[in-house]
């Protein structure tokens, strides 16, 4: 197996380089797949991610020279955004006033961050001036779908094969070791990528297929239901709300709903135990542990940290090093993706995350406008927007600032959008 993973890291590399676009699609599907960790056995210490991003660079170099990139998309409000945000997480780090505060144990270093959102931010200038066909996009859609199907496959494989009470000690299925080792974290790929797998049965024409493609969401409800986890079982509701409701069958959209409802009350009881043993308790900003959740005294902390530091923040990644000053329970992490961004970079570069929503959301209801239902740019259009809700409701909850999964959604937002103008052009 691993001369196989060689080989098509080989001929995956060789293809990147003539044709970049490639190495993107297949760079993002390892990124959110995080195969190492699914099979460490196969890929050991081979740094397939760095070799494909080292051709795919290349072929970046060679693919401008011959006009196969679309340097025009980097002008996208998108794209200003984001690099904006980047200066100012660097600013951060360089003018933190906790530079010389003890760093916790479990505290992740503002180096690494910095150099995981630098090669977030570089690959994803690559790939919006990569991905710029519709057959490209079309590619990269079905590698997101891919994931979530086997993500879907993968954890109810462990549940009926009686692993998940070996590997956890808390009733709560993880995911393999690595970026989904928490619970909440598999479940944020879960239902980020499950509409992905609704859409791709909408794109099919038998209807054997559709229903083959559409068996996978069941098995993902109930893979949600596994990690326990209630924002993403939200997340989960939100998104299916979406898709029902934006369904061109209505009879279609009732029945998700019903089959959500049904999955719910006989498979979630665990997510549904969780929530009630929280009912009751104290749900107050004090400094109490034994509060309604660790996450309340996190967004207190959060917002006193932002309201301090407005300009700046604390600098990047730097929450866990402020905490101290602002609590006397245990050290927590934000809990909060803008929360994350807000008082780590300043409340603009917060306001910029919320803001790539906005715009995400603004190019939507435009290409609605621009776009026939039956065309793959639309079914591409309501997929993110589903996508990106889940994502939304995930990081209320949770640090979201370097998963690529985020950045992946972006991309195809921005091409998806790109695309839909040319189209009405035409």
């Amino acid at each position: 197996m691993t001369f196989i993973l060689l080989f098509l890291t080989l001929v995956t590399c060789i293809v990147s380089i003539v044709r970049p676009w490639i190495g993107v699609v297949a760079y993002f599907t390892l990124a959110i797949m995080a195969p190492q960790f699914i099979w460490p056995w196969i890929f050991t210490s081979y740094r397939i991610s760095l070799l494909i991003a080292a051709s795919t660079f290349l072929g970046t170099i060679i693919g401008a020279a011959n006009n196969q990139l679309n340097f025009k998309a980097l002008k996208h409000r998108q794209n200003i955004l984001l690099l904006t945000t980047l200066v100012l997480l660097h600013l951060s780090n360089i003018f933190t006033p906790f530079a010389d505060h003890a760093m916790p144990g479990n505290m992740i270093p503002p180096s690494f961050t910095l150099e995981s959102f630098n090669k977030i931010i570089i690959f994803y200038l690559i790939a919006v001036t990569a991905i710029n066909t519709q057959e490209k996009l079309r590619y990269m859609f079905i590698s997101i779908a891919f994931v979530s199907m086997y993500y879907a496959y993968w954890c109810n494989n462990i549940y009926f094969s009686g692993l998940m009470y070996v590997l956890n000690d808390n009733g709560r299925l993880a995911g393999p070791n690595g970026i989904y080792s928490d619970e909440n974290a598999l479940a944020m790929l879960l239902v980020t990528t499950m509409p992905f797998i609704y859409y791709s049965g909408l794109l099919v024409k038998k209807n054997i297929y559709k229903l083959g493609i559409w068996s996978f969401i069941p098995l993902l409800w109930h893979a949600v239901f596994l990690t326990a986890s209630r924002g993403g079982m939200l997340s989960l509701a939100a998104a299916t709300l979406f898709i029902a409701l934006r369904s061109k069958s209505k009879a279609l959209g009732i029945v998700i709903l019903f089959g959500l409802a049904v999955a719910i009350a006989t498979q979630a009881s665990s997510v549904l135990n969780r929530s009630t043993e929280t009912e009751g308790q104290d749900i107050s900003f004090s400094d109490d542990e034994a509060a309604l959740d660790p996450r309340l005294i996190s967004w207190r902390v959060g917002f006193d940290i932002i309201a301090d530091y407005p300009f700046l923040g604390v600098g990047v990644s730097r929450f866990q090093q402020a905490f101290p000053n602002y609590s006397e329970t245990k050290v927590h992490v934000a809990h909060n993706t803008f929360i994350q961004f807000a008082s780590g970079s300043g409340l603009f570069a917060g306001l910029i995350y919320i803001g790539l929503f906005y715009s995400a959301f603004k190019g939507y209801r435009k290409d609605l406008k621009n776009l026939a239902p039956d065309e793959f740019l639309y079914v591409c259009n309501e997929a993110t927007a589903a996508s990106l809700i889940a994502f939304f409701i995930c990081a209320v909850f949770l640090d979201l600032m370097t998963y690529e999964i985020f950045y992946l959604l972006l991309i195809v937002n921005i091409s998806k959008q790109l695309l839909s103008e040319e189209h009405a052009q035409k």
